[in-house]
């Protein structure tokens, strides 16, 4: 099983002006690429495995970034801060690893996550079988207090924000 890592990034700046075309699969060269998961408007999730173990990769495109406009690279280095930080309460997925790659002349930075086996709350409800219980609510209820607890506040929290996992 992957340790965490201890993550340093070089500036994002600095990377920027480096000129290497790859495609997806050279980026993720240690994973193999399974299907893709989901997409916003920052970024794309695919789902990837090493060995037996699955990883979901959440790919953010840098053009969408810079240093004085509303999404600064401070934001980027701002969600892998709390996400490690979320990772160490017991609260979302574990952050293993972050790196750079130029695709096809688009500048992205790959953060490799802990795949939630049960996917998004509102696609999990989906499922006959599945419901929303009283445990399950205060579950979420507890974790949010977690981050609340640590100054962490999500401003976007609903179903499709939510992502479950069987082992907790």
């Amino acid at each position: 099983k992957l340790q965490k890592l201890k993550i340093n990034l070089p500036k994002i700046e600095e990377y920027k002006g480096n000129k290497h075309k790859k495609a997806l699969n050279f980026c993720i060269k240690d994973y193999n690429y399974e299907k893709h998961l989901g997409s916003g408007y920052f970024s794309n999730v695919i789902l990837a495995s090493k060995g037996k173990q699955k990883f979901a990769i959440k790919i953010l495109n840098l053009d969408r970034y810079d240093n004085d406009g509303l999404y600064t690279y401070k934001n980027i280095e701002n969600e892998i801060k709390i996400t490690k930080q979320m990772s160490k309460l017991g609260v979302g997925a574990n952050l293993y690893d972050v790196f750079y790659c130029n695709q096809n002349g688009r500048y992205n930075l790959y953060l490799v996550l802990e795949y939630m086996t049960e996917g998004s709350l509102d696609k999990w409800l989906l499922h006959s079988d599945n419901k929303l219980t009283t445990t399950l609510k205060k579950e979420i209820k507890r974790k949010l207090d977690i981050l609340h607890k640590h100054d962490i506040y999500h401003l976007d929290i609903h179903e499709k924000n939510i992502l479950l996992t069987k082992k907790n």
